[in-house]
């Protein structure tokens, strides 16, 4: 669980100071995920290659690459609007999106091909994440709030620790990826089984 979700629980006793300031600093980023699946991967043809910056400003999607179905019938686009514009993006109606990322991606490959299924994730919308890839710091949070963020939560009186915080966000490395939630998670069940 990401720390910035302990502000949607309610502690009985409250959480530490601590742990409220964290959970208040600390802020969630902004991405939609689309996937557009087509009958045929019309982007492999050679005739025309985007020019990135160029291109990327004709459409809401700015980082787009091909994912394997694992099946020869079908294929997929997916597709990532992140910050500002998912925060746009996040406004609009799902056909408007959908019907804009079209348009950008038949001008990019020069198609006219209509996808046969599009699955539009809206990241900001999830209770359980509120967001992603991961939460951030602003300048001076990690300074002042940094030291909690791996620590468990011991309430007063207690004298073992009560609560962990195992995601992303607590890895020692690779954080904001799934390979960091990982190492996070080992690592915290390892110290919880050194209570025990």
């Amino acid at each position: 669980m990401s720390p910035t979700l302990l502000k949607s629980i309610q502690f009985t006793p409250s959480l530490p100071l601590d742990y409220q300031k964290l959970s208040v600093t600390m802020f969630m980023g902004h991405c939609i995920k689309t996937i557009f699946i087509y009958k045929i991967p019309f982007w492999r043809r050679h005739d025309r290659q985007p020019k990135q910056v160029e291109d990327a400003l004709r459409g809401p999607v700015y980082n787009i690459y091909e994912i394997d179905l694992h099946d020869q019938m079908y294929y997929a686009l997916t597709g990532l609007i992140d910050g500002d514009l998912a925060k746009y993006w996040c406004k609009r109606s799902e056909h408007e999106l959908t019907t804009s990322i079209i348009a950008q991606y038949q001008y990019l490959y020069n198609s006219q091909e209509i996808p046969i299924k599009t699955i539009v994730q809206y990241w900001p919308n999830e209770q359980f994440s509120g967001g992603c890839y991961a939460a951030v710091f602003p300048p001076n949070g990690l300074s002042q709030y940094g030291s909690v963020l791996r620590k468990p939560i011991q309430f007063d009186g207690s004298k073992n620790p009560n609560i962990w915080i195992a995601s992303t966000e607590t890895a020692l490395e690779w954080i904001s990826y799934m390979a960091g939630a990982l190492e996070a998670g080992e690592r915290t069940i390892k110290e919880i089984i050194k209570t025990i």
